[in-house]
């Protein structure tokens, strides 16, 4: 794997830590199906509901009883997503998402691991259905939307959480020490509002990017390492030909408007159609873009300033090594006529 998409693994890897990843969960109800867990174990979603541990099949059993959590299964087996436990938490993850594949710490409750799940499966969904091209953006727009995966994940989970309820009349139990925790709260507000008051983008999308920002150092970080990528491969770039193959890839920006396209996509909660939801379909580019860039942030302005001077005298390189006129060859003493002919 070339080290950009590495770093793009490592990304969703850090960051798609589920609604629970830098909190630690409090006084949980241990899983009556502990114990069972095939830990370690790769497998599949289309095989868990035959050859799954209880403790998976319960899971799943309980995410299909709404039309929302049923969609979201379906996807999971269609694009042929893949599920593991593991019983050791590392940089305090209780579950993230890598390689098609969702990850779950098994130390949680059924309606913790329940959560955890499903904003894993959408994170899945984003990277499936949503493949940003990273390499080509500016640092403000890496970071943006990097920040714009885990609000969607965020919202999302809270849309399931309200249908889970509506469905089953259960309302999922998620508690924190650090209260509300990323998401946590979220979910269980907009799962307790009457279903006709509900309103997606300003009840779980906008709550969720207030509070994005705990994922801060992970997309500063991300645009960080992105650029010395960037800047690395420049620095060995020679001759104009290598020159020319690296600010082709890097810098061959995508637009403004195939951006904003991009974010739009997320505000679904169709996944057959991934049609956006009516707000956000009712918008126009220029009215979205100015909500959205409303709603972003970044505590740390002058480090992606600093990213984009930074990328920006790379750019100004590779175009001078570009144009730069190859040295004379020189001539032969037969061309240069210090050898006479015939």
């Amino acid at each position: 794997m070339r080290r950009f998409e590495k770093i793009i693994a490592g990304l969703i890897g850090a960051c798609a830590l589920g609604i629970t990843g830098i909190f630690v969960a409090a006084h949980e109800e241990p899983s009556p199906h502990a114990g069972t867990e095939n830990i370690g174990t790769t497998m599949s979603f289309a095989n868990i509901h035959t050859n799954g541990d209880p403790r998976i099949q319960h899971l799943v059993h309980r995410m299909r009883q709404s039309a929302a959590g049923e969609e979201l299964y379906q996807y999971a087996v269609r694009t042929n997503m893949a599920f593991t436990w593991y019983n050791k938490k590392t940089s305090g993850a209780l579950g993230l998402y890598k390689d098609h594949t969702s990850f779950l710490y098994t130390g949680m409750s059924d309606d913790h691991a329940l959560a955890t799940l499903v904003h894993e499966i959408r994170h899945h969904w984003q990277l499936s259905e949503i493949p940003f091209p990273y390499a080509r953006m500016k640092p403000h727009d890496q970071y943006y939307s990097a920040q714009l995966r885990e609000v969607d994940a965020c919202a999302y989970t809270a849309h399931f959480a309200a249908a889970h309820k509506d469905a089953t009349g259960e309302r999922l139990a998620i508690k924190f020490i650090w209260r509300p925790g990323y998401g946590s709260g979220i979910a269980r507000d907009y799962a307790d509002m009457d279903p006709q008051d509900r309103n997606y983008v300003r009840d779980a999308y906008e709550p969720c990017f207030a509070q994005v920002n705990i994922y801060h150092k992970k997309h500063i970080n991300f645009v960080s390492d992105v650029r010395d990528i960037v800047v690395e491969q420049a620095e060995n770039a020679t001759d104009s030909q290598t020159a020319s193959s690296v600010y082709h890839e890097y810098f061959n920006r995508i637009s403004p408007a195939q951006i904003t396209h991009m974010h739009r996509q997320h505000f679904t909660t169709d996944l057959v159609n991934n049609v956006p939801v009516t707000a956000i379909q009712a918008m126009t580019r220029h009215d979205f873009k100015t909500w959205f860039n409303q709603n972003v942030s970044t505590q740390d302005p002058e480090k992606l300033n600093q990213a984009d001077a930074d990328l920006n005298r790379t750019a100004k390189t590779l175009l001078e090594t570009m144009n730069a006129k190859a040295p004379a060859k020189p001539k032969s003493a037969l061309e240069a006529g210090l050898i006479p002919q015939g």
